[in-house]
């Protein structure tokens, strides 16, 4: 190779890297030739686990392929600073995200990043997905590293990190950072406690961004009313829903395949599972998430009358009533008591059952 070439390759080097360092659309798109690889691809490189119905085995390292869904989130976050995005599985988003806590920590000066998992093994598998886009980098796109282990990456160059943390009651306490990730937020034990904790990041102007599929045991959860907020415009965040179809390749034989398989395991004729996992709030479900719907209510009212009757009762027993209204009192409470719990039986053989049609 002669001073000549070396020289323009260099250049262009130098020119790709202050591309893919100014836009995070072009370093995700951005291509090159890979000499040990004898063939073109892109910048950043996606793992998948091998297949084992393929013939040539599947899996590995791919270029990344920027969906049409994809390109809507790789545009709000570039504009929008409280993000909350509700989404079924393998969709891609969690690519994307990976992908821009490494481009905003490798990038941009003084960047901490922080990412909120539902436990511990799942923050040090987000943590190997960034890992895993800043190995397969070209030499010339990366940023030297710091400390470099299972929860954390430096880049001492630019004096900023990226850290992975369980959702615990005390991560991300008095931190203030450029971007928070709670990754499958809506699982998160301890998300209001964490949501607390983020407050000194969304006052200073920081980013959040919420990736989650849906819970169904907690249809009240905090993920959810975020996301339901956003949507009517009423907390200053920007909410999407992203389901099964957005994803290339998958039409509704697919969707029928892949429900027929879940309600084998779950041994419920139309996968009510499924169908909440990957549908919007608000779209048509089935019987068993209905009747599933109904009895919570009831639990609900059940538990409300029983905080009414204690509070009105202990009003009458203070008032005047002596030891006979509190008597009394207990005697109701009690009665109530049995009504909720009743109503927590209810909607715990609905969630088990098995829907007649």
């Amino acid at each position: 190779m002669t001073t000549k070439t070396r020289t323009k390759r260099t250049g262009l080097q130098k020119a790709m890297r202050e591309l893919g360092a100014r836009s995070f659309m072009d370093f995700l798109t951005m291509r090159w030739f890979d000499e040990e690889l004898a063939r073109e691809r892109t910048i950043v490189q996606v793992a998948l686990p091998p297949d084992p119905t393929a013939l040539d085995g599947g899996g590995g390292l791919i270029d990344f392929e920027v969906w049409e869904h994809l390109e809507e989130v790789i545009e709000l976050v570039g504009v929008e600073r409280l993000l909350s995005f509700m989404k079924a599985r393998q969709v891609g988003l969690t690519w994307v995200i990976a992908a821009y806590c490494l481009w905003l920590a490798m990038y941009h000066q003084a960047s901490k990043v922080l990412i909120f998992s539902q436990g511990d093994k799942e923050a040090k598998a987000f943590l190997r997905r960034i890992h895993s886009i800043y190995d397969n980098l070209p030499e010339f796109m990366r940023e030297p590293l710091g400390t470099d282990n299972t929860s954390e990456m430096e880049f001492p160059t630019m004096s900023s990190r990226i850290e992975a943390l369980p959702s615990t009651e005390k991560a991300g306490r008095s931190e203030t950072v450029s971007l928070i990730v709670q990754d499958e937020a809506d699982f998160h034990e301890h998300i209001d406690v964490n949501f607390a904790a983020m407050k000194p990041t969304i006052d200073s102007g920081g980013q959040v961004i919420q990736i989650s599929t849906v819970d169904k045991n907690k249809p009240l959860s905090l993920f959810k009313t975020i996301w339901r907020n956003a949507k009517e415009g009423i907390n200053g965040w920007t909410a999407r829903f992203y389901g099964w179809e957005v994803r290339p390749g998958r039409t509704q034989e697919w969707y029928d395949r892949v429900e027929r398989e879940a309600s084998i395991l779950l041994k419920c004729p139309k996968s009510s599972i499924w169908n909440r996992s990957t549908r919007e709030p608000g779209r048509r479900r089935c019987a068993h998430h209905e009747s599933w719907l109904r009895s919570t209510s009831m639990c609900l009212t059940a538990c409300s009358n029983l905080v009414e009757s204690r509070l009105q009762l202990v009003k009458t027993a203070m008032s005047g009533s002596g030891r006979s209204g509190i008597q009394a009192a207990d005697t109701v409470l009690a009665a109530t008591r049995l009504r909720a719990l009743a109503g927590i039986g209810l909607c715990w053989r609905s969630s088990i059952s098995t829907p007649g049609s």
